[in-house]
């Protein structure tokens, strides 16, 4: 999933399911944990800019 912030780079997570995504920097910084995909737009106020499938190349 990706998000506007006011980082330039924006901010990536990886949806888990039910709501939930592993992210890091916003429930402790420096750490990963799991949280629910609305804490990037309460907390950092980011704006959600959508979705992709993962993507495997043969051979990774």
């Amino acid at each position: 999933m990706y998000w506007e912030t006011s980082n330039p780079h924006g901010h990536v997570s990886v949806y888990l399911g039910d709501g939930m995504i592993i992210s890091s920097d916003v429930a402790r910084p420096g750490y990963v944990d799991v949280i629910p995909a609305s804490d990037i737009e309460s907390k950092w106020g980011g704006r959600y800019f959508g979705w992709a499938p993962p993507y495997f190349p043969k051979g990774a």
